[in-house]
């Protein structure tokens, strides 16, 4: 199926001349509640955008693929908290209407996926998840920000779905008939939390490499740095982790699946071992050669799973190989994660001047302990999605298994919890799960994107083009979520596209697996 003139474009809703001039009418509705529109104004395909967005964020120009009519507000959330959105209608709509999430501490618009949205006749709205700029530390101050991290958390999504069909019933002149959400990372947390916070705002969630298990995912990344980077005599510095490091895991793990290709396809065979690193006599402790003890002592500590102080799994280890990804660095440059350093200082302890010098397991089972406005998503999640299955909405994640900073093992490990939360008895575990969620695990790629795996299946705005992927439903993430919400075709492969045009099959996980036949990569029934 293609795109536009396949299964996307069931109904169609063209814009008359009279609806596209009341584009700019839009800032005088008053019937939406604890909503003011400030802008509104249309813009023909092309046009460079200058955005709102906080200069912490993203680009400050973004060039919009479609005729459309752009619209700017803010939603009053409560006395001392709002959250900013921005919505793009397209000329020409569908009938569907979605919500983009946010990254890392989420402040920011997403104007790529706005513009990735309208092209596909999506009438699209993102947010700034109530605050300005990634790194605004005190929007996350408890208690007295308790009602901005309640925005953060979950809220803002849910605002922006009420208040986005709504002007979309207003500009069309009909409500939408089906109601999507697209995210990745933090973007892929507030999917699942939406899924179980408030059921009906979406049929379709896509969640690709979510942020779950919130307030462990930021402290794992401290436990990982503490191995490798905060310890003068363990630290490795990056040149050695490039030189030394990640060639040896391919050495001993790349050819594991069949073929030597320069990735790891499943990190979860992959048993590295460090000590083949460890400098002889001969080396003369050259690291450009080789590690000293204590490096190999942090190198196997890093690739071990995290437990809590009763020796219960708290995180999944690092995947072998991701280390290789140049995108992020968790702090292995010797300095915490700001990520990290601004969650825990001022939403976990509400204390901007703590010390986390000493951090380690005992903050993260703090931090679980308080779990600020329930922003885990893990048990919460794991109690709630039923809902959102019994009333028939899909949840489509994917993830890489180069993701340096959230392990693919965390979206095998929360599928596994939650199929034994859904299943009862008598009833096999894929049938309750297959009907209603899929996961796509990702050989080779990074972080939401990049890699040298076949990363490129329409996730979002690649590289910020709307215009990006191949408009076939098993090379879209997107296309294949329409497809089984509103055509009953649940996606059994998700079709990948390397950089250098060659393209993958990327299987269901735990169903089958990705296998070298001698001429493709082919899913294989587990």
């Amino acid at each position: 199926m293609l795109l536009p003139s396949g299964f996307l474009s069931v109904l169609q809703f063209p814009i008359s001349p009279t609806i596209r001039d009341a584009c700019t009418s839009l800032t005088s509705i008053t019937s939406i509640p604890n909503t003011r529109i400030t802008e509104a104004a249309r813009y023909p395909a092309g046009t460079i955008i200058t955005t709102n967005a906080d200069i912490t964020c993203f680009t400050p120009h973004q060039q919009n693929s479609v005729d459309m009519c752009r619209v700017h507000g803010v939603i009053t959330t409560s006395p001392t908290s709002a959250v900013d959105f921005e919505m793009w209608l397209p000329d020409t709509w569908y009938g569907r209407f979605l919500v983009t999430g946010n990254g890392g501490l989420g402040g920011c618009v997403d104007y790529a996926n706005l513009d990735h949205g309208s092209y596909l006749h999506f009438a699209t709205i993102g947010t700034n998840n109530g605050h300005d700029g990634n790194f605004n530390a005190p929007a996350f101050l408890m208690p007295s920000k308790n009602e901005s991290v309640t925005n953060f958390s979950h809220r803002s999504i849910h605002v922006a779905a009420q208040v986005g069909k709504n002007i979309t019933s207003i500009y069309y002149g009909s409500d939408p008939h089906h109601s999507y959400y697209d995210g990745c990372s933090a973007g892929g947390r507030q999917g699942i939390s939406a899924a179980y916070h408030y059921p009906d705002d979406f049929d379709g969630v896509i969640a690709g490499a979510p942020g779950i298990d919130w307030n462990d995912l930021l402290g794992a990344s401290a436990i990982w740095a503490s191995h490798v980077a905060f310890n003068s005599c363990s630290f490795i510095p990056i040149h050695v982790w490039e030189t030394v490091v990640t060639p040896e895991i391919l050495k001993q793990c790349d050819g594991l699946d069949g073929r030597v290709d320069g990735m790891i396809s499943n990190p979860d065979t992959c048993q590295f071992n460090p000590t083949t690193l460890l400098c002889t006599e001969e080396d003369a402790e050259d690291p450009s050669k080789c590690l000293i003890q204590a490096q190999v002592d942090g190198l196997r500590k890093f690739y071990e799973p995290i437990y809590d102080s009763h020796r219960n799994l708290l995180f999944s280890r690092f995947d072998p190989g991701a280390e290789g990804d140049l995108s992020y660095r968790f702090g292995m440059s010797g300095v915490m994660s700001p990520l990290t350093e601004i969650w825990y200082k001022m939403a976990v302890y509400g204390d901007p001047t703590r010390s986390l010098a000493n951090f380690s397991v005992a903050d993260i089972e703090y931090a679980d302990s308080v779990d600020p406005v329930g922003v885990s998503t893990w048990e919460n999640a794991l109690q709630g999605l039923a809902e959102f299955k019994r009333k028939g909405g899909k949840l489509l994640t994917y993830h890489g298994t180069r993701d340096p900073m959230i392990p693919s093992g965390q979206s095998k490990r929360f599928y596994q919890l939650l199929a034994s939360s859904l299943s009862p008895p008598g009833r096999r575990t894929a049938e309750e799960m297959d009907s209603f969620y899929r996961l796509f695990i990702v050989p080779g790629m990074g972080h939401c994107y990049g890699g040298p795996g076949a990363w490129k299946f329409a996730q979002g705005a690649i590289l910020g083009r709307g215009t990006d992927g191949i408009n076939q439903t098993d090379h879209s993430v997107m296309l294949s979520i329409v497809d089984w919400v509103e055509n009953g075709n649940p996606p059994g492969v998700i079709i990948g596209t390397d950089e250098k045009n060659v393209v993958r099959k990327h299987c269901m996980w735990p169903s089958s697996k990705t296998v070298w036949d001698g001429k493709e990569w082919v899913c294989q029934p587990v």
